[in-house]
Order: structure tokens, then C-alpha cells, then sequence
């Protein structure tokens, strides 16, 4: 019952929309009328700028770690799953959220830091190369599992890992789809 109970709670916990509140806090914004509309880090890097973006990676990011810290010994790559959802499908704005990388990272943080680290040189390594953050996210979440299963952990770690990156890569079925046609956009670093 306690974990299911805490499950529950890390949907929750996941669904708080960090993307909004920032938005909100910072001009007063609904950042789902903004840019792409998406409720993440990466459309509030667009819309206002890097300060409010890191501040919703890192939040959104540690919605997954603490889940993932105090979740009962049984049920921590289930409330890893839940914390992810509710980041990508929040109650509190009619299940509009965001693409679940931020929330995925935390959760992969608080598993196993080699496991964060795997998925960030892979992100790093793309983005520098092409500038496109939807890129990046999709191709180390396509390519962590298959690290995993190069590294033989553990089969329940590399199922629930797989099933984080199969929804990331759901989420960003569009950008795959502007990916695909050459459209999607780079992000451009001003020279000042």
C-alpha cells in the first residue's frame, strides 16, 4: 500500500509544471501559448531566455532525483516511471506537459550517476555537433539502453531505462518528424 501510495505521489510530484510557474514568475506568461508550447526547459530557453531555462531544467530535473531518493526500495524504477509521466502528462494543466528529458535525468541521476553520465556525453556530443536540442535528446535516449546492454546491468534497470527513453522519444515524435523534413530549429548562441 505505502508504495503504491508513493507512486501516486510521484506522479504528482512529476506533474508540477516548473516550465509554467518560471514563465509565470519571471513576465507573467502561460509559456503554452509560446513558442513551441511545450511545457519544458527548452521552450522557456527560447521564449525568455537561458537564467529561466536552467532554472526549470534543474527544477524539473530534481523532481526526478528526490522521487527517485526517498521511493521505497521496491518501487523505485515504478515511481521513476510515475515522475516522468506526470512531467510529460500533468494533472494541473489538463495533462499538457512536457517532453520528460529534465525529469528523466534526475530520475537516471539519482539510479546511478554513471547512468546520467552516459545520457549527457551523449546529449553533449550530439548538440555540439549540430545545435539541435531535439536531436541530442532522442539520440542518447535511442543509445543509452543499448550502452546499458553493452555494460550488462542489471535486466530490470535496463527495461525501466528503456521504457524512460521509449516515452522521451514518443514525446518527440513531432520534432522527429520536423528532424526528418530539415526543419527543426538549432538553437543560436549571439555573439556579444
Amino acid at each position: 500500500m505505502t508504495e503504491t501510495i508513493f507512486i501516486l505521489a510521484s506522479y504528482c510530484i512529476g506533474g508540477i509544471p516548473f516550465a509554467f510557474i518560471i514563465t509565470k514568475l519571471f513576465s507573467k506568461i502561460d509559456i503554452r501559448t509560446k513558442g513551441s508550447g511545450n511545457v519544458g526547459a527548452t521552450n522557456v530557453l527560447r521564449v525568455l531566455g537561458p537564467l529561466p531555462g536552467i532554472l526549470v531544467l534543474v527544477l524539473d530535473g530534481l523532481k526526478g532525483f528526490l522521487v527517485i531518493k526517498f521511493a521505497p526500495q521496491n518501487a523505485v524504477y515504478l515511481s521513476g516511471l510515475a515522475v516522468i509521466i506526470g512531467h510529460c502528462w500533468t494533472p494541473f494543466l489538463k495533462f499538457k506537459g512536457g517532453k520528460g528529458v529534465a525529469a528523466t535525468l534526475g530520475v537516471l541521476a539519482g539510479l546511478s550517476f554513471g547512468y546520467l553520465g552516459y545520457a549527457v556525453l551523449i546529449w553533449l556530443a550530439v548538440f555540439l555537433i549540430f545545435k539541435i536540442i531535439s536531436l541530442a535528446s532522442v539520440t542518447a535516449a535511442m543509445l543509452l539502453p543499448i550502452i546499458l546492454i553493452i555494460k550488462s546491468e542489471p535486466i530490470q534497470a535496463l527495461i525501466f531505462i528503456t521504457s524512460y527513453s521509449a516515452l522521451i522519444i514518443y514525446r518527440h515524435k513531432q520534432n522527429v518528424r520536423r528532424l526528418l523534413e530539415g526543419k527543426e530549429k538549432r538553437i543560436k548562441f549571439s555573439k556579444q
